[in-house]
């Protein structure tokens, strides 16, 4: 193994809320009725995707990009006046830094989203590649942001290991032919879909340098 790519909300920051949040706030606004629960039908899906879906159950004459830019608008407010790093991220980065591991970050967000969040936690320069499925033909679970970021990192996918929060996004990850660690939501964590990971954690502070190795990483 030489290379440990992120997912972004839900891994590095606790941002899943905000796009609950926002997604709630805007549908609303335009009359349509998702509440919280109902968010977790979206979770991981592109913010262009989460429109579609939306729009197949839901009468909405509203143009779809209007939806999406205040989504995006309200979430990078809410990024940079509230967010916070995961419990033991920073912890794991330092460690995957000291030991000369390539890292990279494979996200559904736009990047000027990224750009915000790697602000916002102090991380500027830390990771190797970012690579975001926002201009890409199909968003996860497709694995193409998975694939292009090995690429960018010169590591073939077979040597990664992806972290994801979300079934969408490990389904991505492992259509890609990475390793994957699963960190689901509490509320997720039983979910048997969950089951295609590797291993499963509740927190990436359980993410130390003997699961690792046992993932195949030599230190």
């Amino acid at each position: 193994m030489q290379a440990i790519i992120f997912d972004m909300d839900g891994v590095i920051i606790d941002s899943e809320p905000f796009w609950q949040q926002a997604e709630v706030e805007v549908f609303q606004r335009y009359g349509v009725p998702v509440s919280a629960d109902m968010t977790l039908q979206t979770m991981g899906l592109r913010i262009d995707l989460v429109v579609d879906y939306w729009f197949k159950q839901y009468r909405c004459d509203t143009p779809k990009q209007v939806l999406v830019d205040e989504m995006l608008a309200r979430v990078n407010q809410l990024v940079s006046q509230q967010g916070q790093a995961l419990p033991g991220f920073h912890a794991l980065l330092q460690l995957i830094k000291e030991q000369g591991i390539t890292v990279g970050l494979a996200t559904s967000s736009p990047l000027s989203m990224a750009d915000n969040v790697i602000e916002r936690l102090g991380i500027e320069g830390q990771f190797d590649a970012v690579n975001s499925a926002e201009i890409l033909p199909y968003g996860k679970p497709h694995p193409q942001v998975y694939l292009d970021c090995a690429a960018a990192l010169g590591v073939d996918p077979l040597d990664c290991l992806a972290i994801e929060d979300s079934v969408t996004g490990l389904t991505a990850a492992k259509a890609a032919r990475m390793t994957a660690i699963a960190v689901p939501p509490q509320i997720s964590f039983e979910k048997p879909q969950y089951g295609i990971a590797d291993t499963k954690v509740t927190s990436l502070e359980q993410v130390n340098q003997t699961l690792l190795s046992q993932l195949g990483f030599d230190f």
